[in-house]
């Protein structure tokens, strides 16, 4: 299975915002498909700019019905950070794309390197996953913000609802953007899943070649972790932040009950918001936390295949388990671990920002 053929739709999406200028088949409309790429990424930041100044123009957007400094400050910080994400990507893009590339270029050599020593069924869920998914990041994003239309007041002008319109693609891009990053990690358990399957039945036969593999397969790792480790650790931070203001923004509807059907739907969408930011938190945490504990199972492995070990094999045998102790974790920026930990640290403090937001709503309101 080639690599293009393991990311699937992913790879193919990303050619036209990480990515633009990812080799091409030379044909005779090949410039004028690197054109449009780069046209197409010049618009949506054009928007991006365009909204921004509208915003600072007007300084009007509210998603409550009441005027308070509390929740005009916070639609606008929330809406910058809507729109903030595409210029962070579109600067990852070009200031990581020589890294980005390389990445890409040594996996696509791992792959086929792999491909030879190592067998591998054909896993068609897989591949149904990594073609499904930007479709369902699109469906969800659609369906969560269309409520947004309803939060647009009646007798507004067409370009409120084209910024409706340009948020719900800025969060689709962003998603499908981290969902890709994600998909690095989860090939890279495919690798160390086939390898601890040859491991223990094979172990003196492919010991040297497992050794070379599994070498690579972390260098790997940590040209991944120097390519994605600012824009995770922004993902982290902005997702923390909608965290925040959506739960302040349910729970004052909540607190606000209304009878009528047209105030729900805002709630509705608040919910919505909220589910998302911590949908993609726990899928970071989750990933990465995956990521470092197949690296355990490995190593375990490893250990268990003592009894099969030989004078042939047993510098391959040391050199592993030397390596065993630098075993491959994400890191946020070299600050932290990520784990499954994170994903808790991050809620609890969503949780106390929360109720920070609270007292500055009680103490405006008194």
């Amino acid at each position: 299975m080639s690599l293009e053929q393991r990311f699937g739709l992913q790879l193919a999406i990303q050619k036209w915002i990480t990515i633009p200028n990812y080799p091409l088949c030379v044909t005779k409309h090949s410039k004028f498909i690197v054109f449009l790429k780069y046209f197409l990424i010049f618009l949506l930041n054009f928007t991006v700019f365009r909204d921004i100044q509208n915003l600072l123009s007007q300084l009007s957007l509210n998603f409550f019905e009441d005027r308070s400094k509390l929740s005009l400050t916070l639609s606008i910080l929330d809406s910058f950070l809507v729109k903030s994400i595409i210029l962070i990507i579109t600067t990852f893009s070009i200031v990581k794309n020589k890294s980005h590339r390389k990445l890409l270029e040594c996996m696509d050599k791992f792959n086929n390197e792999f491909c030879q020593h190592f067998q591998e069924h054909k896993n068609h869920s897989f591949c149904k996953k990594f073609n499904i998914l930007p479709i369902m990041v699109l469906i969800y994003n659609a369906s969560c913000n269309i409520f947004y239309f309803y939060l647009i007041p009646f007798g507004s002008n067409l370009l409120d609802y084209i910024w409706v319109l340009t948020t719900i693609i800025h969060l689709t891009i962003s998603d499908i953007t981290l969902c890709y990053i994600l998909n690095f990690l989860d090939i890279f358990q495919i690798y160390l899943t086939l390898l601890k399957k040859d491991i223990v039945g094979s172990f003196i036969k492919k010991s040297l070649i497992i050794c070379d593999i599994w070498q690579k397969h972390r260098d790997l790792s940590k040209q991944f972790n120097s390519t994605f480790s600012f824009l995770i650790t922004y993902y982290l931070f902005h997702h923390f932040m909608e965290g925040s203001f959506a739960i302040y923004f349910g729970i004052n509807k909540i607190v606000h009950p209304t009878t009528n059907y047209s105030k729900i739907i805002p709630l509705l969408s608040f919910v919505g918001w909220f589910s998302r930011s911590a949908f993609l938190l726990f899928a970071i945490s989750s990933s990465c936390d995956n990521f470092y504990q197949k690296n355990i199972a490995y190593i375990e492995s490893i250990n268990r295949t003592m009894v099969y070990k030989s004078l042939n094999n047993f510098n391959a045998y040391q050199t592993i388990k030397i390596n065993a102790f630098q075993i491959p974790k994400i890191s946020a920026m070299n600050i932290f671990y990520i784990d499954a930990k994170t994903f808790f640290m991050i809620f609890a403090s969503i949780t106390s920002n929360l109720f920070i937001l609270l007292q500055f709503k009680i103490i405006e309101d008194s």
